[in-house]
């Protein structure tokens, strides 16, 4: 995925939270009001009662019990009110997911070729890694046979240049006696 793709890609999923979030937030609100304005209707309700019993005009009592049931019938009106919120608040949201699992399952598909390719290519490359370990194996051995020759070698020429000295000297060798050559 190159980095602009990426940037589309977090620039999407950004705006998805920020409409989910939008969504909450606006069933939130419209809860409230809803819960206020059933409060509010209470409230209506009681005064409208309070003045209808105080009423004497016959005529005003019933537009007053008027003004009551029709408070009343909204007060019953508000959990489908509600309701209708929540479900269009709901299909909003499952709208946004839809497209989210859109895009995600579009992402899955490049992925399940990026497997599929990565699997048709372990045999080529457990050949390869057993070519190498073979190789490797021929390398440490000839760099061990080679490293136990050198050490070898060295001992010889340091042992070698000891005697030399000793027998400048005029002492006997010290370390291989039956070197001597002539």
């Amino acid at each position: 995925m190159s980095a602009t793709e990426s940037k589309h890609v977090d620039a999407k999923a950004v705006e998805r939270a920020a409409a989910k979030a939008d969504v909450r937030v606006e069933l939130s609100k419209k809860v409230r009001e809803l819960k206020q304005e059933a409060e509010q209707i209470d409230g209506q309700i009681q005064e409208l009662e309070v003045q209808a019993a105080r009423e004497a005009d016959e005529a005003r009592v019933v537009e007053l019990l008027a003004e009551r049931s029709r408070l009343e019938r909204r007060k019953e009106a508000l959990p489908f009110l509600l309701r209708g919120t929540q479900a269009r608040a709901l299909r909003r949201q499952a709208a946004t997911v839809f497209e989210e699992a859109a895009d995600v399952k579009a992402e899955l598909a490049a992925a399940e070729v990026d497997v599929e390719s990565s699997t048709k290519r372990i045999p080529e490359l457990q050949q390869q890694l057993d070519q190498a370990v073979k190789v490797l194996a021929e390398a440490t051995g000839r760099r061990d046979q080679l490293a136990h020759q050198h050490r070898g070698l060295e001992m010889s020429a340091s042992y070698a240049e000891a005697d030399a000295k000793c027998i400048e000297r005029g002492e006997p060798m010290k370390f291989e006696p039956s070197r001597f050559i002539g």
